[in-house]
């Protein structure tokens, strides 16, 4: 079901404009831009979690327009869809070891000392 106001209202046997202002008075927000949180908050998750297309995804917690998708997506969050998506993924991905004691950044490439990162001293003694 698409959620709108006036399909959210005929729900609870109501007016559009009543449910309005009964659901802002007790949460302090309107039912859409609540709704357009819940979304997004949906489309984070998903786009966290899954390498499935950015639209198969904003389809999937209610949105009809991309476009739109990925406006309000950017108003709530400060990010692109794609690029919450790459920032969140890098943030998971683990150091790629490679050996003698250093590891790759997943971030930048650079080789890095797993003990001065760790912080140990001493540790070629070890």
């Amino acid at each position: 079901m698409q959620w709108t106001l006036e399909s959210l209202a005929r729900e609870v046997h109501i007016s559009p404009s009543q449910l309005g202002r009964v659901f802002a008075r007790r949460y302090g927000i309107s039912p859409m831009k609540y709704l357009t949180r819940v979304r997004c908050v949906q489309l984070a998750t998903l786009l966290a979690r899954s390498r499935r297309p950015v639209g198969e995804l904003m389809h999937e917690v209610g949105w009809r327009s991309r476009g739109n998708a990925a406006r309000q997506f950017r108003r709530i969050t400060g990010l692109l869809p794609t690029e919450y998506r790459d920032q969140s993924q890098q943030r998971a991905r683990p150091v790629t070891p490679l050996t003698d004691g250093y590891a790759k950044c997943p971030r930048c490439g650079q080789e890095v000392e797993i003990a001065s990162v760790l912080m140990i001293p001493n540790a070629a003694s070890l």
